[in-house]
């Protein structure tokens, strides 16, 4: 990680939850959950983005979001 120009503070977050979640294997998939529960989020907040875009277009008489 060196090499790749990363800072020894992010190294060292990195080693610690390497350390705390037992193995490799185990941290991969802690990532991957965190991963899915972030796409997850963000899409809900598009969804309620386009609700509300359609919500305050229809109020004021303006189209709103396709769909």
């Amino acid at each position: 990680m060196r090499r790749g120009g990363y800072p020894l503070a992010h190294i060292a977050t990195v080693l610690r939850h390497l350390r705390e979640a037992g193995d490799l294997a185990a941290l991969t998939a802690a990532l991957a959950d965190w991963q899915a529960r972030v796409t997850a989020r963000g899409l809900a907040m598009l969804a309620a983005a386009a609700q509300l875009s359609g919500y305050l277009a229809a109020d004021s008489g303006r189209p709103g979001p396709p769909g």
